[in-house]
């Protein structure tokens, strides 16, 4: 996939190009733009799609809460993050771009937070979408 995005990059190279070149109608440079345009979503859906997502559970040190609270709002992989009361004192919602790197970023971004005493990672079984489209 990464290699795509050069090749997505390369085109509109040529395209942007040709245009100045004059090697273009206005016609085919229209359907060219659109035609890129098409290709660059496509590409961002199935980034999206590759995307890990999962949740975090999250237990402070006593009066450590807020603090813990304040410094993972700063983790820009943080979606939502949300108080709690019982076992767990917090519960993020985290994304990342390939699963690889999602737990890195428990490790490196949030286990290692001052304050921060344990973790408890759950990934969803799957996509929503496939869930509700397959029954």
């Amino acid at each position: 996939m990464k290699g795509e995005k050069e090749q997505i990059e390369t085109l509109q190279g040529f395209v942007k190009l040709a245009k100045e070149k004059n090697l273009l109608t206005a016609e085919n440079a229209a359907e060219l733009d659109a035609v890129m345009e098409i290709v660059k979503r496509r590409y961002i859906e199935r980034l999206v799609d590759q995307m890990a997502m999962g949740f975090i559970l999250i237990s402070t040190a006593p009066a450590k809460q807020h603090a813990v609270y304040g410094e993972l709002l700063k983790v820009k992989e943080i979606l939502e993050l949300h108080p709690l009361f019982g076992e767990y004192d917090l519960i993020a919602k985290i994304e990342a771009e390939e699963f690889n790197l999602f737990g890195q970023d428990v490790v490196d971004k949030v286990r290692s937070i001052p304050g921060v005493i344990d973790t408890k990672t759950l990934k969803p079984m799957c996509d929503l979408r496939d869930f509700f489209d397959s029954g």
